[in-house]
């Protein structure tokens, strides 16, 4: 009964690990990851087109999926070779259930920036949803490996690991490290704090 109540929390976990999911630097929301090393600078932009960056993370991060991608293009048009703008698009197409587009922009990404943990994040949402558990679980860690503090690229392969692959080390390992990454943003989840728990004492009776 526990595991059943838990697989439904579960659900609206997820569904609110993707809501929240972007790749912008807007300190006044603690639940928006950052991309500041791999985010355009001014010497990679020029204040114009520097300045529509910044519009587009804004829109992007208040839902404004239309005019962030108008926005974004743009920036693309005039600055083809880098990666960000390319992740923060497919991300678009992702919250839009374009999936072909969302790769075909994420997959551009890592083809400017083979290290940028974003556009593997998503990729491994993505293939996760599409039932390819084995390609979600190399996308994640290829995003840990990039990012080892992305909280929400812990949180995604530990519950991999809890669901489909019933490795409970391992979901633990990363839960863990997912709690004491958002614990020093000020961010809590008591629901992952409480269910790690139980996967501990399940462990410890096992």
């Amino acid at each position: 009964m526990f595991y059943t109540e838990h697989i439904k929390k579960i659900v609206i976990m997820v569904i609110y690990i993707l809501a929240t999911t972007s790749c912008t630097q807007l300190p006044q929301n603690k639940e928006t990851e950052s991309i500041a090393n791999h985010s355009p600078s001014k010497k990679q932009l020029n204040t114009e087109d520097l300045r529509s960056y910044k519009q587009a993370l804004y829109a992007l991060r208040d839902n404004k999926l239309q005019q962030a991608e108008i926005l974004l293009k743009d920036v693309i048009k005039n600055n083809p070779g880098l990666a960000g703008p390319h992740v923060n698009i497919g991300l678009i197409y992702f919250k839009e259930s374009q999936i072909v587009l969302a790769k075909e922009y994420l997959r551009k990404a890592i083809e400017l920036n083979s290290h940028n943990p974003y556009a593997y994040n998503i990729l491994g949402i993505i293939k996760n949803q599409e039932g390819d558990f084995y390609k979600a679980k190399e996308y994640f860690l290829l995003a840990i490996k990039y990012k080892k503090n992305y909280a929400k690229a812990h949180f995604n392969i530990a519950l991999l690991y809890d669901i489909y692959f019933h490795n409970t080390e391992k979901s633990i390992n990363h839960y863990t490290e997912y709690l004491s990454i958002i614990n020093k943003q000020g961010i809590k989840d008591k629901q992952t704090f409480n269910w790690l728990k139980e996967l501990k004492n399940s462990l410890h009776q096992g």
